[in-house]
């Protein structure tokens, strides 16, 4: 069974990964080249 650190720790990550997704999102739509959806 994975311990509560090596959850909290993948919690952490997508936390970061969506984070991270969202910004270059919001970069790529703010950017005249970007896709508008």
């Amino acid at each position: 069974m994975p311990s509560f650190e090596q959850g909290l720790e993948q919690v952490i990550e997508l936390l970061l990964l969506s984070e991270i997704n969202l910004k270059f999102r919001r970069f790529v739509n703010g950017s005249p080249g970007g896709n508008q959806h």
